[in-house]
């Protein structure tokens, strides 16, 4: 059921595209280097009750300080 504000969708028929095949994906040293520090953020916040400020330890360079 629908009310003011709200459409349904839906599709009859079903549908194909052709998508050309392109290269692999690589990763550049750049993504790498983000990658490991995302990475490195994520263990900071493992386990923190108060991940924000924990965020803002390891930003100010005191990740793994009480």
């Amino acid at each position: 059921m629908t009310g003011p504000g709200v459409h349904a969708e839906h599709e009859d028929h079903g549908w194909t595209i052709a998508i050309p095949d392109h290269p692999g994906r690589t990763e550049s040293p750049e993504f790498r280097r983000a990658k490991e520090t995302m990475h490195k953020i994520l263990a900071a916040l493992a386990g923190d009750a108060s991940a924000p400020s924990g965020l803002l330890r390891l930003i100010a360079g005191e990740a793994g300080t009480a």
